[in-house]
């Protein structure tokens, strides 16, 4: 069985609160590799393969395009480059997931777009989440490329909760300006719907001053609470909401850890028309709005029961897109 290499696994301060995905990937893929470093997480970031590089076959890279907004992302991304080159050279299979259309943030952006250009080069085989990440490879890829396109796995948190509806409209996740929630609170209060709906919002922000400006909106039908949600809870306040928002306004947005997770759990998902939230309205798992006139609209009918989605639905998403089928389908050569 060929040995990997899996980044990122960092330190965890605050346990729970991190992306499963990586986890996942080495829960599921462990049926097809041994990742070396699933039990040594590191502080170290993309330093830390020096204890590894001998010994691997493959190389799985996510997120490795925020390197510059990282301590020490220069000399980090100077090192990538050497890495990259050594792993070539070695013929040791280099693996990466695009997640994003560069990066949601702005900082090192010049970097940032060095990175793509580089793994797209040196990379053996690209995963991606998103159709739209196919255009991505088109723009940074000199030549054709191997790739899997799968929309984000997941795992089955379907189970039946029947719980009387207390919101009208729940977002959730990390609080981040990329996400547009202040673009959706501004509208319904320019457009005097501040009152119309019962809204809840939850996730973890660790910027204050964004917070802070969510906090300017609140008032005795929008609650908004900075704190980390547990899967047990989180299903729970889906079963109470009529939908379940996303507010994305960001382009570099291509998959969507939280949609696939809020399917996952049966929810009813709202999202803007673009990248997987496209892919998953074209299936007919999702709803999607162009703007937030549209959603408007989509909101009242949900709310109405005029439109629904059907849980046989959702058990077809979790069966057809689990972990366990993501992998049967990863093939390296």
């Amino acid at each position: 069985m060929q040995q990997a290499y899996i980044y990122p696994i960092s330190n965890r301060v605050n346990a729970g609160v991190y992306n499963p995905y990586i986890d996942n990937f080495v829960k599921y893929g462990e049926k097809n590799w041994v990742f070396l470093n699933k039990e040594n997480p590191s502080n170290y970031g993309i330093f830390d393969t020096l204890k590894y590089v001998r010994k691997v076959d493959i190389l799985f890279f996510n997120w490795i395009e925020k390197l510059p907004e990282l301590k020490g992302g220069m000399a980090q991304t100077v090192f990538l480059y050497f890495l990259l080159t050594y792993a070539r050279y070695k013929k040791i299979k280099i693996v990466w997931t695009i997640h994003n259309n560069v990066a949601h943030s702005k900082e090192g952006l010049f970097m940032k777009k060095l990175i793509f250009r580089m793994m797209m080069k040196k990379s053996n085989f690209l995963i991606i989440h998103s159709t739209q990440g196919k255009e991505v490879i088109d723009k940074y890829a000199a030549k054709a490329k191997d790739y899997l396109y799968f929309p984000h796995p997941v795992v089955d948190h379907l189970g039946e909760v029947d719980a009387p509806k207390k919101f009208d409209i729940l977002i959730w996740g990390s609080l981040v300006p990329y996400k547009g929630i202040d673009k959706f609170l501004a509208y319904l209060h320019t457009h005097d719907l501040q009152h119309k709906y019962k809204v809840k919002i939850v996730g973890k922000c660790n910027d204050q001053h964004y917070f802070s400006k969510l906090m300017d909106y609140a008032n005795e039908s929008i609650s908004i609470e900075n704190r980390f949600l547990e899967n047990d809870l989180l299903h729970h306040l889906m079963a109470e909401s009529h939908f379940t928002l996303f507010t994305y306004s960001n382009s570099s947005v291509l998959s969507s850890g939280a949609l696939a997770e809020s399917v996952s759990h049966g929810a009813l998902v709202v999202g803007p028309d673009v990248a997987a939230f496209k892919d998953l309205g074209e299936m007919c798992y999702i709803y999607t709005y162009e703007n937030f006139d549209r959603l408007i609209v989509l909101a009242d009918k949900i709310i109405a029961g005029e439109i629904s989605i059907s849980h046989d639905k959702f058990s077809e998403f979790v069966q057809s897109y689990h972990w366990s089928e993501f992998v049967k389908k990863l093939y390296i050569n």
